[in-house]
């Protein structure tokens, strides 16, 4: 089956669901600098991250 080579975790996927405001303009000023809204930092026992 032709593709990246990579499984999708769908049920992680739909905890995080599209949002228009999720935009990256690369050919704007400064987008190198990606300011926008942080994520909060990752819980180091949540099984999800590997750690």
């Amino acid at each position: 089956r032709p593709g990246l080579g990579t499984d999708l975790n769908w049920q992680l996927l739909a905890e995080h669901p599209y949002q228009a405001s999720n935009f990256l303009p690369l050919f704007a000023p400064g987008w190198e600098r990606r300011e926008g809204e942080r994520a909060p930092k990752a819980d180091p026992s949540d099984e999800r991250t590997g750690a």
